[in-house]
């Protein structure tokens, strides 16, 4: 999964990767049949452009609900 939680000294940490992302569309996509491989092949094309728009998308517009740590209540900022 690409947005997996992991335990940190701080809390609960959200990675995204835009490579991973890539990689799970492709190999949904060829668990569905599509061909990404080859001289014609644009899937991974289109695959690669869905995961740098989604993860983009994420980073610009991100708020974060906080719990800990700070002043409870909704911030906004980057997610790294």
């Amino acid at each position: 999964m690409v947005m997996a939680h992991r335990q940190s000294r701080r809390g609960f940490n959200m990675a995204l990767s835009k490579g991973v992302l890539k990689a799970t569309i492709i190999t949904e996509l060829h668990a569905q049949g599509f061909i990404t491989v080859g001289e014609h092949a644009k899937a991974a094309l289109l695959a690669e452009a869905i995961a740098n728009a989604v993860v983009d998308h994420i980073h610009a517009d991100a708020e974060v609900q906080t719990t800990s740590g700070a002043p409870d209540g909704e911030h906004t900022g980057i997610i790294l």
